[in-house]
């Protein structure tokens, strides 16, 4: 018997989510560290922007990046709907689940190379840290029994987790918390 669409849904998804999260890491943990090694991140502290407006405007550069193969990602998994098994409410949360990982990954990242020069050691620092964090999630998710409704843990894991329709109806309130925790 061949797959459904749910199938080809879950596999396509979970290739996506390693790649948003590597992507983001990938293009987070050298962007401050990069224009230290350069010497020019001083150059962007003269103009009339502050720290912050600096921070956000690297974050935007590196979603632009990154956004369009996600972008590019949603109608060929759109076609997994067509073979059934996926509803219109998991695959909006999916692709949300992707982009805010893709988002977090690259914060995380950009926290990293800020403290960091070297960018192998930014990489490595993050992705240690992004690692300790989902694991932790997903220790809390499989400890928690009847409590993840109550007091679900923020993280790309348990966002991704929560956003398939299986995990969604059991307890909605784990997907929003790591949504907008």
């Amino acid at each position: 018997k061949g797959m459904n669409g749910g199938t080809l849904f879950s596999a396509c998804v979970w290739c996506a989510w390693v790649f948003c999260l590597f992507e983001g890491i990938r293009l987070g943990s050298d962007s401050l560290s990069q224009e230290k090694r350069d010497g020019t991140l001083g150059l962007l502290l003269l103009t009339k922007m502050c720290g912050r407006e600096v921070v956000f405007g690297k974050i935007a550069g590196c979603l632009v990046t990154s956004f369009f193969p996600v972008l590019a990602m949603i109608p060929v998994l759109g076609l997994a709907m067509l073979g059934g098994g996926v509803t219109g409410g998991e695959f909006a949360r999916v692709m949300s689940a992707l982009l805010m990982t893709e988002l977090v990954c690259l914060a995380g990242g950009m926290f990293v190379s800020a403290l960091t020069t070297e960018a192998g050691k930014s990489f490595g620092l993050t992705l240690g840290a992004l690692i300790i964090w989902n694991v932790a999630s997903a220790i809390w998710l499989s400890s928690s029994l009847g409590l993840i409704t109550l007091i679900p843990l923020p993280s790309p894991w348990t966002l991704f987790q929560g956003s398939f329709e299986s995990a969604y109806q059991l307890g909605p309130a784990s997907y929003w918390v790591s949504l907008f925790g």
